[in-house]
């Protein structure tokens, strides 16, 4: 395991789209939760996804952020604290998003995971988005995000 992996205690991974597409993250979560069983994981989901989100065994909170919404300087300032207070560890944003590369570049996360799309550069670990292809199931496409971060995670 790398070494920028061993004292990850507080991780945050970021889907705040459309159920179906959460439900395909879900192995992400699982597959971190057995790497770091000590671990919190917070989830961050449209509030539509939230009764699910809160029934994953392996998510220890729920932050709600509605993407779609447009929110105030205030409520962006304010999610943006909330975030960096919990000193996150590891974050995984699991859809590509200007919003949450900013968030995650703002907060300090030292280890931040994600699709080299929508400001790409604010990550420090990304993988080319290639879902559009086809190529291979959605999930596989997800675990990659634990690839290139150093765990080896099956299909």
């Amino acid at each position: 395991m790398p070494r920028e992996l061993k004292n990850i205690n507080r991780i945050l991974l970021v889907r705040n789209d459309r159920f179906g597409e959460f439900l395909l993250n879900i192995p992400v979560a699982v597959v971190l939760k057995k790497i770091f069983p000590s671990s919190e994981i917070t989830l961050v989901v449209k509030p539509q996804v939230e009764g699910l989100a809160r029934r994953i065994p392996v998510a220890d909170k729920v932050l709600l952020w509605d993407s779609l919404i447009v929110h105030t300087i205030r409520q962006k300032l304010c999610f943006l604290g909330n975030i960096k207070s919990r000193k996150f560890d590891l974050t995984l944003i699991l859809n590509p998003s200007k919003e949450f590369n900013i968030y995650a570049y703002l907060s300090g996360i030292p280890l931040r995971a994600g699709y080299d799309r929508k400001l790409g550069f604010l990550l420090n670990c990304k993988v080319e988005d290639k879902k559009y292809e086809g190529l291979r199931h959605e999930v596989d496409y997800n675990l990659d995000l634990l690839r290139v971060i150093g765990i080896n995670a099956e299909p």
